[in-house]
Order: C-alpha cells, then structure tokens, then sequence
C-alpha cells in the first residue's frame, strides 16, 4: 500500500490527473457535446453578417471564455471539417483560468483553423488577455459555454466581465452567447435558492485513465453546501493503481470543490442593460438557457 498524500480541498480541475479526471467524467455525461451544434450555428451567422457589415475582420476572432480542456472549440473544428470549410481567416482563442485545462485542450490540433491560441486567466481579464499591441482587439463571437459564468461568484466580477464583452464586441455584427443551467437560474430576487444534488450515499465513480498507465479515478461525492446564492459541490478524487493481487497504490486523495453562482433573473438583465448589451434572443435547451447577446 502506498503513501496518501493529502491536500488541501482546490478545484475540480486543478492537477493534471483532475484534468483528465474532469474529462472522463464530462465524457461519460448524458448530453455531451450536444451544445457544439448550437455554438457553431451561431458561428455561421456571425461569419455570415460579418461579411455582410463588409468587416475588415481578418482573421475573424472567437473566443471561447472558460473553454475548459477545449471541448467547444474542437467541436466547432470537427464541423468545420465535416463540412469541408476551411477558416483560414479565423482566430480561436481558448481561455480557462487553469493551466491544466489548457496543457491538455492543446494536445490536439485544430486543423481547420487560420490560428489557435490558449491563454491563462481569469474572465475578469479579457481586455488584457485579448490585448493585441497597445490596444485590445475587436472580437466577432464570444462565449462561455455549459455555465462557465457562474465561476464568475465574487462581488464585481459579473459587471467587469460583462462591461470587458461590451468593450471588445465588435460593432454591429459582434455577437456574444451566454449559458447558465436552467436550475441555478432563479425567476425573482425573492426566489429561494435551494442546493440541486446532495446523494452522498451514492456509489463512488470510478474511471479508467486514458492518459496515466495503470491510473484509476475514485470519484467520491461529498455533497453540497448553499450560502449567498453559492453553491459548493465537494468531491474527494483519489488517485490510484490497481494491482493484479488486488491491492491499491494510492497515489493521492484530492479533496475538491466546484463553486457556482446561482443567477437571479432580474438582477442579470440589469447588468446587462448598464454595461450596454442587449438580449437578442433566450434559448431554452435541456440543460441550460444560452442567451445571445449584441452590442445596443
């Protein structure tokens, strides 16, 4: 039996083992990858009412904001490639606060694309992460896909991401989508907020690494707890090898937590009437709602 090295509790997705880890999971999730289609819809027309605004938008900039290990944005290739287009004048800029993320959405290449590029940072600090030169760079289609907003859960941070979308949005044909879960969308300001998944009685997850000769993932749920319209899920990962006499090797046990803000309907259209974004259309998928967004 090996040693356990415990850790402080730190995000689902921070170590090169929970990158994976996060993956397989999302992987094995019901629904997955079946938003790709709507974001490379709205590509399309982005594309299409650039040309028609006679932009001189070379390359034509996406930007995916919490992109994760690049899950959108290698959909968004893969239908560029089933459908024989290629984006020699598109720029696809994948941003995630975690290296990690971003180490192993680079492994693959995008080969449809003019230009990829991965960069560390929070949402907070699009301006500087989008800086070209001097000056931050106009951007056609921004979005943050499966709730990646709701990272966004300290005073402020809401407002500067949102004033930093209306700040690079390009003119006219610009255009930004926003996801957030149909259950952390709260109707009113008086809404109670309630915690969504608390069976900490169920069974551990446990998964193959792909990755990692011989690495298994016990994921093991340690439920959720709700404050400010807060909410914090808890995750112990344990890392480990599982020897042919049945013995494990413990190789690390990771306390994690995913923290998600729980919107309130109102307050959210205000914020973004005062940083000068208009709704242009509410979608409602199976899991979330996408709203897409324009410069007033």
């Amino acid at each position: 039996m090996g040693t356990v090295e415990q850790k402080a509790e730190i995000d689902f997705y921070d170590s090169p083992y929970l990158t994976e880890n996060w993956d397989l999971i999302s992987q094995g999730s019901e629904g997955y990858d079946s938003d790709v289609i709507f974001y490379w819809n709205a590509f399309l027309k982005v594309k299409e009412l650039s040309e028609s605004y006679g932009n001189p938008s070379v390359p034509l900039v996406v930007v995916d904001v919490g992109t994760g290990t690049g899950r959108v944005l290698k959909g968004l290739n893969r239908y560029a490639k089933q459908n024989n287009l290629l984006l020699p004048d598109t720029e696809f800029i994948g941003i995630d606060i975690s290296q990690h993320m971003l180490d192993r959405a680079a492994e693959e290449t995008l080969s449809q694309v003019g230009r990829v590029s991965w960069r560390c940072g929070s949402a907070t600090e699009l301006s500087t992460l989008l800086k070209s030169s001097s000056k931050p760079s106009k951007v056609d289609f921004i979005f943050c896909a499966v709730h990646s907003v709701g990272h966004l859960i300290h005073p402020g941070e809401l407002e500067k991401f949102f004033a930093d979308v209306a700040n690079l949005l390009r003119p006219h044909s610009g255009r930004a989508c926003i996801s957030i879960w149909k259950h952390y969308m709260l109707s009113t300001e008086d809404e109670e907020a309630k915690t969504q998944y608390n069976d900490v009685e169920s069974p551990p997850m446990v998964l193959a690494s792909k990755k990692f000769s011989g690495v298994m993932y016990r994921n093991h749920y340690r439920g959720e707890e709700l404050a400010n319209d807060i909410l914090a899920s808890k995750t112990d990962v344990h890392v480990f090898r599982q020897h042919e006499n049945g013995d494990e090797e413990i190789i690390e046990t990771i306390p994690t937590v995913l923290r998600y803000k729980m919107f309130r309907e109102p307050t959210l259209m205000r914020i973004l009437e005062s940083s000068g974004l208009e709704v242009l259309n509410k979608e409602t998928n199976v899991m979330d709602f996408v709203f897409t967004l324009k410069l007033k």
